[in-house]
Formats: C-alpha cells, sequence, structure tokens
C-alpha cells in the first residue's frame, strides 16, 4: 500500500500543481492524507474539490481548528498513513510523472532501503523555467555512507521515500524542537538504511514562504544562541538513539557526539583551544565557513557558563 502524506498551510497558490503530478502519476497511490494547518485562503477548497473529482484514490483530508504549526501538523498527518511505503509531499512543488513507479519498484526490489531520497530541479519563485541542479543524474543507487551525513540533509524532505519501519522510528523518538525529515533522515542514517535515486523525481519550489528556508550565517547574538542550543539539544537527541545505532555507524557516531560536546565546549568557555581543535572534526560541519562562523560568534559574545551535563557520552 502506497501513502502520500501532504501538509498545507495558505498553499493555494501553487497547491493545484502539486495535486495534479499526485493524480496524474503512472502508479497512482492508495491514498492522500492532506492535513490543512487552519489555511484562511481556498487551500481547504481546493483540496476537496481533488477528492471529489479523484475518487478512485482515498482521501483522509483534516482542517485544524487552530494552527498547530509544521512541527506538530506533519507528525499527526504521518500518523494517518496506512502504507508500507510513505511518500512526503510539500504544497508547492511538482512530481514527475514516474515518481512513485521508479521509487516503489525500486523499494520492493531492495528490502533493506528503509529512507529512499532522489534527486530534485529547483524553480525559483520569479522565475518561468526551472533550473537542473548539477547532480548526478544516472539512475543509479547509492548507498548513503558518508559521516557528513550526519550533518547535512542530502536531499529534502518532499523527495523522501519512507519504510513503515523508519516511521516507527520516527515516532519512537519524535522530538519537537526537529523538523521531521532532520528526524527521519539521521534515523536512517545510523541504522545504515538511507538510499539516494540519482534521478531528478521533483521540481522543488522555493520561495520566501518556505517552511524549510534557513539562513543561519548572521553574526549575532541570536544566532549564537540558536546555534548553541542546538548543540545541547543534538547531544540529548543522540543520547536517545544510542541503542539504535547499527554497528557500522557506532565509531561515527560516537565520534560525531565528541564533536558535539567539543562545539558545547566552546561555546561555553569561548577558549579559541577548543575551536582549533574542531578542525580535526570539520567534516562534520556542513561548510568550512560554518566552522570559521563558530569561532566568529564565540569571540564575539562571550561569558555563557558551562553546563558539565553535556560532556558525558553515552557512546
Amino acid at each position: 500500500m502506497i501513502s502520500v502524506c501532504l501538509c498545507v498551510y495558505n498553499g493555494a497558490m501553487y497547491l493545484e500543481q502539486q495535486l495534479q503530478s499526485i493524480v496524474n502519476q503512472t502508479l497512482l497511490p492508495d491514498e492522500v492524507i492532506i492535513f490543512d494547518d487552519n489555511s484562511t485562503d481556498d487551500s481547504y477548497k481546493i483540496i476537496n474539490e481533488y477528492a471529489c473529482k479523484y475518487s478512485k484514490i482515498k482521501w483522509i483530508c483534516r482542517f485544524n481548528n487552530e494552527n498547530l504549526g509544521f512541527i506538530e501538523n506533519f507528525k499527526n498527518c504521518l500518523a494517518k498513513a496506512s502504507g508500507d511505503l510513505v511518500f512526503l509531499c510539500d504544497q508547492d512543488d511538482i512530481w514527475e510523472l514516474d515518481k512513485l513507479d521508479d521509487s516503489v519498484s525500486i523499494m520492493q526490489r531492495n528490502p533493506q532501503i528503509s529512507l529512499l531520497v532522489t534527486n530534485y530541479s529547483i524553480k525559483y519563485e520569479k522565475q518561468s523555467k526551472h533550473n537542473k541542479q548539477n547532480l548526478n543524474n544516472s539512475g543509479t543507487i547509492e548507498h548513503v555512507l558518508s559521516p557528513n551525513a550526519l550533518t547535512n540533509n542530502y536531499r529534502p524532505g518532499c523527495t523522501f521515500c519512507i519504510r513503515k519501519q523508519l516511521l516507527s522510528l520516527y515516532f519512537l523518538f519524535w522530538d519537537n524542537k526537529y523538523y521531521h525529515d532532520y528526524l527521519l533522515w539521521r534515523l536512517a542514517i545510523v541504522t545504515d538504511a538511507a538510499y539516494l535515486y540519482n534521478k531528478r523525481c521533483i521540481i522543488w519550489r522555493r520561495h520566501a514562504n518556505n517552511a524549510s528556508d534557513y539562513r543561519g550565517g548572521k553574526i549575532t547574538f541570536e544566532n549564537f544562541v540558536k546555534r548553541k542550543t542546538r548543540i545541547q539539544n543534538d547531544i540529548s537527541w543522540f543520547k536517545r538513539i544510542s541503542n539504535t545505532v547499527s554497528p557500522s555507524w557506532k565509531n561515527v557516531v560516537k565520534e560525531y557526539f565528541d564533536y558535539l560536546n567539543l562545539r558545547l565546549q566552546l561555546y561555553t568557555s569561548n577558549k579559541v583551544g577548543c575551536w582549533i581543535k574542531l578542525f580535526k572534526y570539520r567534516r562534520f560541519y556542513s561548510t568550512f565557513k560554518s566552522w570559521i562562523l563558530d569561532y566568529l560568534l564565540c569571540i564575539k559574545y562571550k561569558g555563557e557558563e558551562k553546563n558539565d551535563f553535556y560532556n558525558n557520552s553515552n557512546f
């Protein structure tokens, strides 16, 4: 059984294109689950029109009486999925017509995969054409093994195909501090079950209202606090999942945990020596600039007290 999970908030401008690309799939989903987070535009009207028009598909549609926020709404939406395979969907993207057919075929042939992600092309808001990314689109399937994957989602959540067993882990280790795709990606990585399908399967629309938009490169006190808090949260979360880590990833996760602790030491002591030691762990930084930013933030904003609790490793 195939489920598609879509969360909506004021998406009327682009929603029809996304829904049309779902109902036009060469392999139709068994169910489409849509949770509208209290939209004030015509989103829910459009959803109901599609549910009535394309009745061969089972539609599960909910309108929240209050806005729950992206994280909570997606959790509730995923909880309604009955499929063995669950596809994540954004309200403003466009699927290639063979996306479901290709991904389902791969998942059926490869039971070791719990998360399959795909390539994409980007369509920016004010451009009439989409930009093809400089990605390998050879059609090959790659096992994600790089330690850098603990820090970086290689593909956005709207490209995810999830096996039900991974979804069970997601609910077990769910945390309202994190987006759903962050948790699903890292759980698939540490259980050695994340794979990349090198083919463009969606057009990923980027604009000012994207929920995934993030700009974290500014030297501000707000960013200093955000980064320090994120490090503390990551340490706590990785402690929780320690018994879930695959043997092949134990050493890498241990090293990642050491990296997090050293970063926290930097953010609490503001010692340059800590920052220099972090160069050893540079593969865990998303970019080289992010390593530099740690130094600049900690030099500019000194004086936060060290929390010794986060210096104890469980790995």
